[in-house]
């Protein structure tokens, strides 16, 4: 998915990695939410190699619960793609994503555009030339910020833009305006004066700087039909987009199997008659190997006697009969676990513990 690279090699990009997951509790307790597993590969490093193949090399993320684990793995991922280490803005208090940005400017002056990124979006577009795009419109409108969006039919929590693609309001609708719904993806390309505008931190980017009436002639949207945009917001969508990205992984070679492959080289897609797997099922070390199931009526685990580290997701309706623990997990309605699987750290539990 590599787009144009000399055109983009000196972007750099900055990776909102601070927030508290709150949606996610317990898990988040323990873990930041970018590091939860999505087909046993963190979150963060789809959005890392979504960077690297925009060309970024370096780039910035902040931080703020469990610094030093996020530290470790984000240094690791970066390695793994081919970015450089990154620069990190801990902020023990948080700043709001435009404080976030205030800390590094710095680090963003220094080039005339640069890409922000929600840690925890997902995205990929169909067409390869898509982002390409993106970033010639970013450039010739002269915009001030400009915002990866797809169509919607939603009427709250998403951005508003005219016809001419010109942003009229962010989350709520406004009065006596022609204006179309979007989603946005995560992804926005910012030129470096929108850090003329933020004039203090503990802000967030879009409700308390750029929803003033004097920038919004200055934003634009860049409208993908085809953007895959799968929602990880909270545990019942984080459970669909996984779904979803199974259903992907049957039908197309592309993004995700690229990710994989550069992340979970042993990755191994099977299908089974009652459930899906998006990991290697053989020879599996005890400790070391996070095992993720998903899908409907999960049945027949009796071979993992095992202590196995993480169930990622489970799918409705699925049963564990033998005596695993489970560190970590999403599971779907109706789950039915083993008397003796710990389970002081599962999201969801609405069938019966055995």
């Amino acid at each position: 998915m590599e787009i144009e690279p000399r055109r983009f090699n000196s972007l750099r990009g900055f990776l909102l990695c601070a927030g508290r997951g709150t949606r996610f509790y317990p898990h988040t307790r323990v873990l930041p939410k970018v590091l939860l597993p999505f087909l046993n590969v963190p979150l963060s490093a789809y959005n890392l190699y979504l960077l690297k193949s925009l060309g970024v090399k370096n780039w910035a993320a902040n931080i703020h619960v469990h610094p030093e684990i996020l530290k470790e793995s984000l240094r690791e991922q970066a390695g793994a793609v081919g970015l450089s280490p990154p620069v990190f803005s801990h902020e023990p208090k948080l700043l709001g994503s435009a404080g976030g940005l205030l800390k590094l400017r710095s680090f963003f002056e220094k080039e005339e555009h640069f890409f922000y990124l929600n840690g925890d979006s997902f995205i990929w577009p169909n067409r390869e030339d898509s982002l390409s795009y993106f970033y010639k419109s970013h450039v010739e409108s002269k915009a001030l910020a400009s915002f990866l969006v797809r169509p919607t039919s939603k009427t709250s929590g998403v951005i508003w833009a005219d016809d001419k693609y010109q942003i009229a309001s962010f989350l709520e609708r406004p009065q006596g305006s022609h204006v179309k719904a979007y989603d946005f993806s995560g992804l926005a390309l910012f030129s470096r004066r929108v850090l003329e505008v933020i004039k203090a931190g503990d802000l967030h980017i879009f409700k308390d700087v750029l929803e003033s009436e004097d920038l919004k002639p200055h934003l634009k949207v860049y409208s993908v039909s085809d953007l895959r945009l799968l929602d990880m917001n909270q545990v019942d969508t984080y459970l669909e987009a996984t779904r979803q990205a199974l259903c992907f992984l049957q039908k197309e070679k592309g993004f995700l199997q690229e990710v994989l492959n550069c992340f979970s080289p042993r990755w191994n897609y099977f299908q089974g008659k009652n459930y899906f797997s998006a990991t290697k099922l053989g020879n599996v070390p005890v400790g070391k190997e996070n095992i993720l199931f998903c899908g409907r009526e999960v049945k027949g685990l009796e071979e993992f006697s095992i202590k196995v580290k993480n169930f990622s997701v489970l799918g409705d309706y699925s049963s564990i009969l033998s005596d695993v623990c489970i560190e970590s997990s999403v599971l779907g309605a109706g789950v039915s676990l083993g008397k003796s699987l710990k389970n002081e750290l599962v999201l969801k539990i609405t069938g019966s513990v055995r």
